[in-house]
């Protein structure tokens, strides 16, 4: 639930900030200073608190007026408190006088694991299995909406549709525009192809899937000499094959990088059929599925009328694309 650092530090008459207001409305102590994480816009917005005890640890907050936090709140109440160890310890939700609403969670941290350290990768497979293997027997996880191949072809549709929509944007570049065209060629092929890769999916164990688990969103923390993982942000969270959450599994992704034969071993029990190929098949799809997301999620900022603000959403475009055909061919031979 955090950026590599906050925007700014808020400290000016900290009691009557808003996430100090809706925290203490909970019962909590006023905090020293607040710190802006990231604006309310098209997402929640994100504040931590910072208490005098240096021991004290922080709380983040995010805040919505929508109903975006629905579904992240649903998850901590209903699936995480069920799943010791998973996440941040969550410390509850308000409505403010203002009308929005409010999530905190405890802070772990700002250790980070790193794909160069073999300890961290183990550690990552072990906490992910086991995670997996839990999870899935929650009823609750089961309600969440579709993690499997049927949303990432949603995302192929939309970031398609969004290419589409933009094309005659004049702020593109005559070699924006022949990229846009290949990847426009690249969806097209890849839906005709989706049949194979819900038959790659059909067979896979089903479990609740984070959606997300890029770095920046998993932290490490000492906890008596031991190091515990805590996965955040869980806006992505659904049911589904774990691919989106295997990507670096087997080769380079997008997410965490995790010890695959760790990751099989803690698994074995509940899901002996799973082997090595398999997890390797779900990292390829995972890589699949998190471009898909990627396109779309790029998609949206096409709209801009120069070529300033364009050249970050097209070179997006031209990673994905890559990524989209690197995973196609490591894949080959079992996706036709």
């Amino acid at each position: 639930m955090s950026r590599k650092a906050p925007i700014a530090a808020e400290s000016t008459n900290v009691a009557e900030h808003p996430a100090a207001r809706a925290w203490t409305a909970l019962g909590g102590d006023i905090p020293d200073r607040v710190e802006l994480w990231r604006r309310a816009r098209s997402k929640p917005g994100i504040y931590r608190l910072i208490f005098a005890h240096p021991r004290r640890p922080a709380v983040f907050a995010k805040q919505s007026r929508s109903a975006a936090l629905a579904l992240e709140l649903m998850i901590y109440q209903e699936v995480l408190s069920r799943l010791p160890g998973a996440a941040p310890r969550f410390l509850g939700t308000c409505v403010d006088r203002d009308g929005f609403t409010w999530l905190f969670v405890e802070g772990v941290g700002d250790g980070k694991p790193s794909d160069e350290n073999p300890e961290h990768r183990v550690l990552a497979a072990r906490w992910l299995a086991q995670f997996h293997r839990s999870a899935a027997s929650v009823h609750a996880a089961a309600q969440l909406p579709d993690a499997g191949p049927g949303r990432y072809l949603g995302h192929l549709r939309a970031g398609r549709d969004a290419i589409r929509r933009h094309f005659a944007n004049p702020g593109f570049a005559p070699e924006d525009l022949a990229l846009l065209s290949g990847v426009l060629e690249e969806l097209d092929s890849l839906e005709t192809r989706w049949p194979e890769i819900e038959h790659a999916c059909k067979d896979m164990p089903v479990t609740l899937v984070h959606g997300d688990l890029r770095p920046k969103n998993v932290r490490i923390r000492s906890r008596r000499l031991t190091p515990a993982l805590y996965a955040i942000d869980w806006e992505m969270a659904g049911w589904g094959v774990p691919a989106a959450d295997l990507t670096g599994a087997c080769g380079p992704g997008p997410t965490l990088r995790i010890d695959p034969r760790t990751y099989r071993e803690t698994l074995r029990e509940q899901w002996p059929h799973l082997d090595a190929a398999d997890i390797c098949r779900l990292s390829v799809l995972g890589r699949v599925f998190q471009a898909l997301a990627g396109i779309d999620w790029a998609g949206a900022s096409l709209g801009f009328d120069t070529r300033r603000y364009l050249l970050a959403p097209v070179t997006t475009m031209r990673v994905h694309q890559g990524q989209i055909a690197g995973a196609l061919g490591e894949g080959s031979a079992w996706l036709g």
